[in-house]
Protein backbone atom coordinates (compact mmCIF):
# COMPACT_ATOMS: atom_id res chain seq x y z
CA UNK A 1 0.00 0.00 0.00
CA UNK A 2 1.46 3.14 -0.76
CA UNK A 3 2.37 6.27 1.40
CA UNK A 4 -0.59 8.43 0.30
CA UNK A 5 -3.11 5.36 0.54
CA UNK A 6 -2.20 5.15 4.46
CA UNK A 7 -2.50 8.85 4.66
CA UNK A 8 -5.88 7.82 3.16
CA UNK A 9 -6.94 5.13 6.25
CA UNK A 10 -5.86 7.60 8.60
CA UNK A 11 -8.40 10.13 7.09
CA UNK A 12 -11.26 7.74 7.37
CA UNK A 13 -10.40 7.70 10.95
CA UNK A 14 -10.30 10.92 11.17
CA UNK A 15 -13.95 11.40 9.28
CA UNK A 16 -15.38 8.72 12.31
CA UNK A 17 -13.68 11.08 14.93
CA UNK A 18 -15.31 14.42 13.14
CA UNK A 19 -18.42 12.56 12.42
CA UNK A 20 -18.49 12.88 8.71
CA UNK A 21 -21.97 12.41 7.30
CA UNK A 22 -21.84 10.56 3.78
CA UNK A 23 -25.73 12.28 2.89
CA UNK A 24 -24.15 14.99 1.97
CA UNK A 25 -22.42 13.40 -1.01
CA UNK A 26 -24.10 14.73 -4.31
CA UNK A 27 -25.08 17.77 -2.65
CA UNK A 28 -24.19 21.25 -3.20
CA UNK A 29 -21.26 21.74 -0.47
CA UNK A 30 -19.27 24.65 0.14
CA UNK A 31 -15.71 22.65 1.05
CA UNK A 32 -14.20 25.59 2.55
CA UNK A 33 -17.01 25.70 5.04
CA UNK A 34 -16.89 21.92 5.69
CA UNK A 35 -13.09 21.56 6.80
CA UNK A 36 -13.19 24.68 8.88
CA UNK A 37 -16.19 23.38 10.73
CA UNK A 38 -14.13 20.07 11.24
CA UNK A 39 -11.06 20.44 11.49
CA UNK A 40 -9.25 23.49 14.17
CA UNK A 41 -8.06 25.60 11.37
CA UNK A 42 -6.15 28.38 13.64
CA UNK A 43 -4.18 25.30 15.19
CA UNK A 44 -0.35 26.98 15.61
CA UNK A 45 2.48 25.94 13.06
CA UNK A 46 4.11 25.10 16.85
CA UNK A 47 3.35 22.48 18.81
CA UNK A 48 3.21 23.27 22.30
CA UNK A 49 3.49 20.21 23.09
CA UNK A 50 6.93 19.92 21.03
CA UNK A 51 5.23 16.55 19.58
CA UNK A 52 5.85 14.57 23.18
CA UNK A 53 3.41 11.90 22.59
CA UNK A 54 5.72 10.47 19.78
CA UNK A 55 8.57 8.64 20.24
CA UNK A 56 10.88 8.16 17.78
CA UNK A 57 12.10 4.08 17.44
CA UNK A 58 13.92 2.54 14.27
CA UNK A 59 12.25 -0.59 13.89
CA UNK A 60 12.24 -2.89 11.09
CA UNK A 61 12.81 -2.10 7.23
CA UNK A 62 12.27 1.70 6.62
CA UNK A 63 8.98 1.86 4.94
CA UNK A 64 7.78 -1.65 7.04
CA UNK A 65 6.71 -0.01 9.82
CA UNK A 66 8.38 1.57 12.75
CA UNK A 67 8.28 5.40 13.80
CA UNK A 68 11.33 7.05 12.17
CA UNK A 69 10.04 10.54 12.60
CA UNK A 70 7.28 12.81 14.42
CA UNK A 71 4.58 13.78 12.37
CA UNK A 72 3.86 16.51 14.98
CA UNK A 73 7.33 18.26 14.71
CA UNK A 74 8.65 16.56 11.33
CA UNK A 75 11.49 16.20 13.52
CA UNK A 76 13.67 13.31 12.15
CA UNK A 77 13.49 13.94 8.72
CA UNK A 78 15.43 16.29 6.22
CA UNK A 79 14.35 19.63 4.84
CA UNK A 80 12.29 19.23 2.08
CA UNK A 81 10.90 15.70 3.16
CA UNK A 82 7.10 15.38 5.38
CA UNK A 83 6.75 12.70 8.10
CA UNK A 84 3.64 10.78 7.30
CA UNK A 85 1.89 7.47 7.68
CA UNK A 86 3.17 4.04 6.90
CA UNK A 87 0.77 1.58 6.47
CA UNK A 88 0.52 -2.39 6.04
CA UNK A 89 -2.76 -4.66 5.21
CA UNK A 90 -4.79 -0.96 5.60
CA UNK A 91 -3.81 -0.41 8.89
CA UNK A 92 -0.98 2.58 10.01
CA UNK A 93 1.87 0.88 11.61
CA UNK A 94 4.51 3.76 11.48
CA UNK A 95 5.42 7.25 10.21
CA UNK A 96 8.45 7.62 7.90
CA UNK A 97 9.56 10.71 5.81
CA UNK A 98 8.65 10.97 2.58
CA UNK A 99 10.03 13.30 -0.65
CA UNK A 100 8.26 16.86 0.62
CA UNK A 101 7.68 17.33 -3.58
CA UNK A 102 4.26 18.83 -3.94
CA UNK A 103 3.35 18.60 -0.55
CA UNK A 104 2.20 22.63 -0.09
CA UNK A 105 -1.21 22.26 0.93
CA UNK A 106 -1.37 24.63 3.80
CA UNK A 107 -3.65 24.01 7.31
CA UNK A 108 -7.54 23.66 6.25
CA UNK A 109 -6.55 23.80 2.52
CA UNK A 110 -8.04 20.81 0.26
CA UNK A 111 -6.45 18.05 -0.33
CA UNK A 112 -6.27 14.53 -1.84
CA UNK A 113 -3.96 11.90 -0.93
CA UNK A 114 -4.05 10.38 -4.49
CA UNK A 115 -3.74 13.20 -6.67
CA UNK A 116 -2.62 15.99 -4.81
CA UNK A 117 -2.41 18.69 -3.50
CA UNK A 118 -0.74 17.27 -0.65
CA UNK A 119 -0.64 18.72 2.39
CA UNK A 120 2.78 20.18 3.87
CA UNK A 121 4.63 18.83 6.97
CA UNK A 122 2.97 18.68 9.89
CA UNK A 123 -0.58 17.91 8.44
CA UNK A 124 -2.64 15.30 7.37
CA UNK A 125 -4.97 14.90 4.59
CA UNK A 126 -8.11 13.78 6.41
CA UNK A 127 -11.59 13.02 5.82
CA UNK A 128 -14.46 15.98 5.90
CA UNK A 129 -17.41 14.60 4.82
CA UNK A 130 -17.77 11.97 1.90
CA UNK A 131 -14.74 12.58 -0.57
CA UNK A 132 -14.28 16.06 0.85
CA UNK A 133 -11.04 16.28 2.50
CA UNK A 134 -8.77 18.88 4.28
CA UNK A 135 -5.48 18.95 5.51
CA UNK A 136 -5.49 18.90 9.52
CA UNK A 137 -2.48 19.39 11.80
CA UNK A 138 -1.51 16.72 13.72
CA UNK A 139 -1.34 17.24 17.67
CA UNK A 140 -0.89 15.47 21.07
CA UNK A 141 -2.58 17.66 23.50
CA UNK A 142 -5.32 20.18 23.12
CA UNK A 143 -2.72 23.14 23.54
CA UNK A 144 -1.80 21.96 20.04
CA UNK A 145 -5.27 22.92 17.88
CA UNK A 146 -6.01 26.53 18.94
CA UNK A 147 -9.35 26.74 19.90
CA UNK A 148 -9.98 22.95 18.79
CA UNK A 149 -9.38 19.85 20.51
CA UNK A 150 -6.91 16.99 20.10
CA UNK A 151 -9.09 14.13 18.41
CA UNK A 152 -7.27 10.67 19.52
CA UNK A 153 -9.65 8.19 18.73
CA UNK A 154 -12.24 7.32 16.20
CA UNK A 155 -15.91 6.85 17.11
CA UNK A 156 -15.46 3.59 17.87
CA UNK A 157 -13.25 4.34 20.58
CA UNK A 158 -9.90 2.72 19.01
CA UNK A 159 -6.93 5.13 18.42
CA UNK A 160 -6.79 6.98 15.14
CA UNK A 161 -3.04 6.38 15.06
CA UNK A 162 -3.24 2.66 16.75
CA UNK A 163 0.98 2.77 16.74
CA UNK A 164 0.61 6.26 18.64
CA UNK A 165 -2.14 6.36 21.18
CA UNK A 166 -1.42 9.83 22.31
CA UNK A 167 -1.16 11.19 18.50
CA UNK A 168 -4.75 12.89 16.86
CA UNK A 169 -5.69 15.51 14.32
CA UNK A 170 -7.00 18.85 15.19
CA UNK A 171 -10.70 19.22 15.13
CA UNK A 172 -13.03 21.87 15.85
CA UNK A 173 -15.12 21.98 19.03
Amino acid sequence: MSPRLAACVAACLACLVAGCDASSKGASVDAGALIAATFACDAPASAASKGSCVEVVDAGTRGDGGIWCNPVTNGACASGKACDVTSANGAVNGFDCYPGTGDTAKLCAICDDTNGPFCAEGLSCAAASGDISGCARYCCTDADCGSGRCAKSASAGNALFGVVPGLGLCAAK
